[in-house]
């Protein structure tokens, strides 16, 4: 959309909020033409010839200006939004982890001279290779009995080792 020489691209993703719009206007109307209740008063015909004040001119604007308010609420209730494409730079995948969780994970026989665990040695080796997979999306699937998504797909390497 061009509007005049500003260049928009926006859309409203709940028009039909603004069916509401007459809502306001009819308000403002309404209460700029309903007449006044009368309180018993003293005569005031001999004010009648003095200047009006700025107060009593403007009496009228807190009226308007909550009209006003009414329309912008109703406006951003429609949800303008402005889209722009953003460029895919690079493509990744979706890759999940699946980690065996059980207690014979806990057998130091990966490497015969040190008390390496298995499962010291599977974690170590998931951060590695999750480290090395920039554009792609790594989660992590537990199980021993059952399965258990402990990381959903992230491209966060340090909330994965977390």
């Amino acid at each position: 959309m061009t509007l005049g020489w500003i260049e928009a691209d926006w859309s409203l993703l709940d028009p039909w909020f603004l069916l509401l719009l007459p809502l306001p206007v009819a308000t403002l109307v309404w209460s700029l033409r309903r007449t006044r209740a009368a309180l018993p008063a003293a005569s005031v015909t001999w004010l009648e010839g003095l200047p009006k004040t700025l107060r009593s001119r403007l009496t009228w604007l807190p009226v308007a200006l909550t009209a006003l308010a009414g329309m912008a609420l109703v406006v951003a209730l429609a949800r303008p939004v402005t889209r722009s494409v953003v460029p895919i730079e690079s493509e990744g995948v979706d890759i999940l982890l699946v980690l065996d969780v059980s207690s014979s994970m806990q057998a130091p026989d990966v490497d015969p001279g040190t008390d390496t665990r298995r499962m010291d040695a599977a974690r170590d080796q998931a951060l590695a290779f999750a480290k090395a997979r920039v554009n792609d999306r790594v989660g992590l699937v537990t199980f021993a009995r059952y399965a258990d998504l402990r990381c959903p797909p992230t491209l966060d390497a340090d909330s994965l080792a977390a």
